[in-house]
């Protein structure tokens, strides 16, 4: 079972607008003098795409010349970036996710990091050159020191230890709020309004704010309920997929949502287009939710007046592991959702144009179910001939509450064996598995995925 968040007191958050002046310089103080350490803080970037090296959190003596950075690379994607004066900018394999509340935690230990993402870990490196060890006398939140190179966004949370925290203490701190140590410096962000973040570690080290603006728009406070998610079904890719035939119940002529929890295994040798779910057939596309591998993005290729392809070229690549993924329509409007991020796109044409196809998970045609298969796992599945409001999307995601006005099928992935997913909505909607196997993988199980322990992970460097 997954571990419960805490509500956590986050009332406000602190915005930056890209520019000149939007940071936050802490005092001055030899407790930042740290060649080792812990950073955290919890950010929500809004869309820079240019070449510039972007700063979030910057320990420096207040020059360019010696500092330690944790950032971000822009350009078409936002990469999670390290940069000290010995390295320069190097980056991790991982990005951001454009209006979307994450947890950042990176320990630094010698010339070996890991990076986490709420809470778990998601990538790891060793620096070609011995890291900096200059010295340093403040924190920087927002910038890297240099002209510039600002952070654009919103950020809360931000914290300092001169530990090395252990994936467990890491863990706990995302899902607790609890300090494991003091740390040398903690903006909690609880002032909302003034120029001046109160460092809460009680070494008085407060923080000068700089164009910088109050927000009340804060990692969610909503509790994530324990939901029941016993199985999954995993897909290797490679002909594995389930079919329900088209009934009456299914067909749809204007309106529709349908959401799921989806784990995508691997990105970089999946298919060249890898189907999650939706409707196609012999008929033509009526809708798919698919991965597309040369665009590293989730598209919806949608048929009303035209076969279209929403969402191209926008970069929707969350992270490794699982997401809650709701598609939905109404007229010519469409909204994407992945976790707690929200796209919108327009179609042409309200009324969708094929009909009794049936619905298909795992795979992007129903008709050759053997090409362009989903390597991953999915479960918990709902598809309805409504369009359901943010609120009711909300409640699924964190609650388990789904609505049952509407609902075409539903699976709860319950089973654990046998070749049937059973509609839970009534109708006798059941899917046929072809291939896909049971697995014990859920989002309920996330936490195991910080399991991941800092022996496990192999590095190899020279002390200087």
């Amino acid at each position: 079972m997954a571990r419960r968040k805490s509500v956590q007191n986050m009332p406000y958050s602190l915005k930056s607008i890209g520019t000149s002046g939007t940071q936050v310089v802490s005092a001055t103080s030899a407790s930042f003098n740290i060649s080792n350490f812990t950073m955290c803080i919890r950010v929500n970037p809004q869309g820079v795409r240019d070449s510039v090296f972007r700063g979030l959190m910057t320990l420096s003596d207040g020059t360019i010349s010696n500092r330690i950075v944790f950032g971000s690379s822009h350009n078409t994607t936002s990469t999670v970036t390290y940069f000290d004066n010995n390295n320069g900018i190097e980056n991790f394999t991982k990005i951001l996710t454009d209006g979307k509340w994450i947890d950042l935690t990176l320990t630094k230990d010698g010339d070996d990091m890991i990076l986490y993402f709420d809470g778990a870990i998601v990538d790891t490196m060793t620096l070609p050159t011995p890291s900096i060890t200059g010295t340093f006398d403040r924190l920087t939140i927002g910038n890297t020191v240099a002209v510039g190179e600002l952070y654009k966004g919103l950020w809360t949370d931000a914290k300092l230890f001169s530990q090395i925290l252990t994936p467990s203490e890491v863990a706990d701190l995302h899902f607790t709020g609890q300090n494991p140590y003091t740390p040398v410096v903690e903006y909690r962000c609880t002032e909302g309004s003034g120029s001046t973040v109160a460092d809460s570690s009680g070494n008085g080290l407060d923080g000068t704010i700089t164009t910088a603006t109050w927000s009340t728009d804060t990692p969610s406070k909503r509790r994530k309920s324990v939901q029941n998610m016993p199985y999954s079904l995993l897909y290797d890719g490679s002909g594995d997929y389930t079919s329900t035939p088209y009934t009456a119940s299914m067909q749809i002529t204007d309106t529709f949502t349908c959401f799921g929890w989806v784990k995508l295994n691997d990105k970089s040798s999946a298919n060249a287009y890898s189907g999650v779910f939706g409707c196609r057939g012999a008929a033509g596309t009526q809708w798919m939710l698919y991965w597309d591998k040369t665009g590293q993005e989730y598209r919806l290729n949608l048929n009303t007046s035209s076969n279209q392809f929403l969402f191209t070229g926008s970069k929707i690549n969350p992270i490794d592991g699982w997401h809650f993924m709701s598609v939905r329509k109404t007229g010519t409007s469409v909204v994407l959702n992945i976790d707690e991020a929200k796209y919108t796109a327009t179609c042409s044409g309200a009324t969708i144009n094929a009909i009794n196809q049936a619905f298909v998970t795992g795979v992007l045609d129903g008709v050759v179910p053997t090409i362009w298969n989903l390597p991953g796992n999915i479960t918990r599945l709902r598809y309805y001939n409504t369009y359901l409001t943010d609120s009711e999307i909300a409640d699924a995601q964190f609650d388990g509450v789904y609505p049952t006005s509407g609902l075409i099928l539903g699976y709860d992935y319950t089973a654990g064996s046998g070749s049937t997913l059973t509609d839970v909505s009534g109708n006798g909607n059941n899917a046929t598995i072809t291939s896909a196997t049971w697995s014990t993988d859920t989002p309920s199980k996330a936490r195991s995925n910080i399991s991941v322990a800092r022996s496990n992970i192999s590095v190899a460097r020279t002390d200087v």
